[in-house]
């Protein structure tokens, strides 16, 4: 349609359909930004993992030895002949009409073979949702209509249509609500079934206050165990988000709430507490988050964005106390919000003035 958007990865956070239309805006060695200012480290963890042949190495202008370390020296040498020698950083376009076209690109880039591919680009491509558990799959359906608004606050759920809408059996269903219901966003009422849960102004009060509290210890446990994978991940997303919250278009709030719930579920990852992270579940992808994000002014938008960019930062940092106390600022930002928009809609609206 046109529409053009900032991709930290190929692959990742775009949804491609036939006959869609893909353009590649990279610089020489691939990715979002020069490549001979990519930490020599980080190309090495990928060279580790398999995600980059030795060789690919160097078109970021990094030497790997024999031994497997980078050569520093080396290193220096390469990355200051390249940049003499290419001058401007140059950009090329290209079109594709398939996304098998697109990762023959990405393979290309760095050098490799399908067989020798590794990471979660891979992972997706070779697990299809279809071949979800039916349980899973029910749970991921029901879950995702309660948290972008499909299943409305109060609406029943029937076993029958959502088995439908997830291409299962009622059995499944059954399961995925009970899960649901274990994390607060359905209730079970005599003679009428699930039922999506109600928030009322006592229950938002309660789930800001629940998330002040914890959150920021995920984010502390983050901050000591999150691997430079996860890192590159959080940082992709809260870039992605800031992009969205300056850009403002068309289905703005809907693109930053999911990219909001993958940040927070991804920091709930790197903590590694199963226990805090089920206690959380149905606190961080409650419809509540996602309506908030539609009272939030530009600024406000932009400045939670922004939280999210130094919570990475304090993560990378190794410093604990750092993401904690973001964290909390962030959680009570969004508190905030929450009762500044409640208050308006509370207000007698003047003569003359129409309804929001």
């Amino acid at each position: 349609d046109g529409s053009r958007e900032l991709l930290h990865s190929k692959l990742d956070h775009v949804k491609v359909e036939a006959g869609d239309l893909l353009l590649s805006d990279t610089w020489g060695g691939g990715g979002c930004g020069d490549p001979l200012e990519r930490d020599a480290d980080k190309v090495k963890f990928d060279v580790d993992a398999g995600l980059v042949s030795r060789e690919g190495a160097r078109r970021y202008g990094v030497v790997i030895d024999e031994s497997g370390a980078v050569d520093a020296t080396a290193t220096a040498a390469l990355r200051s002949g390249m940049a003499s020698d290419r001058g401007p950083v140059p950009l090329f376009d290209r079109g594709f009409t398939s996304i098998e076209e697109l990762k023959a690109l990405c393979l290309a880039e760095t050098q490799m073979g399908d067989e020798k591919r590794r990471g979660p680009v891979a992972a997706r491509a070779a697990k299809p949702p279809r071949l979800m558990r039916a349980a899973e799959r029910a749970y991921a359906t029901v879950r995702e209509g309660i948290v972008r608004g499909a299943f409305v606050s109060g609406a029943r759920l029937t076993e029958q249509e959502l088995a439908l809408a997830a291409g299962v059996s009622r059995t499944p269903v059954r399961e995925a609500l009970r899960r649901l219901h274990a994390e607060g966003l359905v209730h079970f009422e005599p003679n009428h079934g699930a039922v999506v849960a109600l928030f009322e102004p006592e229950d938002a009060e309660e789930i800001f206050e629940l998330r002040a509290l914890l959150e920021p210890i995920s984010a502390r446990r983050a901050a000591e165990r999150a691997g430079v994978r996860t890192i590159d991940e959080l940082r992709a997303l809260a870039k992605q988000q800031m992009l969205e919250a300056t850009r403002r278009l068309p289905g703005q709030i809907a693109r930053i709430g999911e990219l909001n719930d993958r940040f927070h579920r991804l920091i709930q990852e790197a903590a590694a507490s199963p226990r805090l992270s089920k206690t959380l579940a149905g606190l961080i992808e409650a419809p509540l988050i996602l309506r908030t994000f539609g009272q939030y002014t530009a600024h406000e938008l932009r400045r939670s964005a922004d939280q999210h960019l130094e919570l990475v930062q304090a993560i990378e940092a190794r410093d604990p106390i750092w993401a904690h106390g973001i964290m909390r600022a962030h959680i009570l930002a969004g508190r905030a919000t929450y009762v500044r928009s409640r208050q308006l809609s509370q207000q007698p609206q003047r003569r003359g003035t129409p309804s929001p």
